[in-house]
């Protein structure tokens, strides 16, 4: 029996780490402070010393990449942005920290209901295995980002001008809730929206954001997904749950959605 959720966040981990230029001796008190920001069980004081406490890493980093550069992406940003005057240690530090909380935690999670997902459906499974053409396999990876969308906490916005949306006037000034998950379920876009079809044509779906809001680490989410999964089932042909469905437990004090462990066995 293996239980991926661990191992999977383990792997991301390393992956957003070894980009950045993050030691991996380091890795898990930044994991471990990344849960206790995303945590709807941490009190405000907790996720406020959580923040700082990431931040304090991150800017520790930019110090010692100004006396020292490496080379990584903070070790470039450095030298080309911060050494310049062309921004801060601090802003250069909180960017670190937001490309490492959402390069691992998403991922990771998605991994995991991923890979939930297609056990559960023995028919696009098989039709997943089969796949060898690249452009088929990230096509069936966008049906699974649709259809397990990890994000669950609807975007709080406030209109700045007068917009009529789906035929409802939105007036400057008033609150809106934007459900990305909801509109990867909009049965006007997608036929059938609550069934996985990994050969589905249509993969406008909101996993990664949109617009000026679209995820800057979409094109290695899309890496990993590809490769993880691919090589998962092409390893374990024989891969299946080691649980019934329901016994399952999922993260539901998180704002992001996941498992706590994927018993699997073969």
């Amino acid at each position: 029996m293996c239980r991926r959720s661990a191992a999977a966040t383990i792997r991301a981990i390393r992956v957003i780490c070894d980009l950045l230029g993050v030691p991996h001796d380091g890795a898990e008190r930044l994991h471990v402070l990344s849960r206790t920001i995303g945590s709807r069980a941490s009190s405000r004081e907790e996720a406020t010393a959580a923040l700082a406490g990431l931040d304090d890493v991150f800017l520790a980093l930019v110090e010692a990449n100004l006396r020292e550069p490496t080379d990584t992406l903070i070790g470039r940003v450095v030298s080309e942005q911060v050494a310049t005057g062309k921004l801060s240690a601090p802003d250069a530090a909180a960017m670190f920290h937001a490309l490492f909380y959402a390069g691992h935690g998403p991922p990771a999670y998605m991994f995991g209901l991923g890979t939930l997902a297609l056990l559960l459906d023995p028919g696009q499974l098989a039709k997943f295995r089969e796949m060898e053409d690249p452009a088929a396999i990230t096509a069936a990876v966008q049906e699974l980002l649709r259809f397990v969308n990890v994000s669950h906490l609807g975007r709080q916005r406030v209109a700045t001008v007068d917009v009529t949306i789906g035929g409802q006037l939105i007036r400057a000034g008033e609150g809106i809730l934007a459900q990305p998950d909801s509109a990867n379920r909009d049965e006007t876009v997608f036929e059938d929206p609550d069934r996985l079809d990994l050969q589905r044509e249509v993969h406008r779906h909101f996993a990664f954001g949109h617009g000026i809001h679209l995820c800057t680490g979409r094109a290695l989410s899309l890496i990993e997904f590809e490769v993880v999964f691919k090589t998962l089932f092409q390893r374990i042909p024989t891969l299946r749950l080691a649980v019934p469905p329901e016994e399952i437990r999922f993260k539901k004090d998180e704002n992001l959605l996941g498992v706590h462990e994927l018993p699997v066995t073969w």
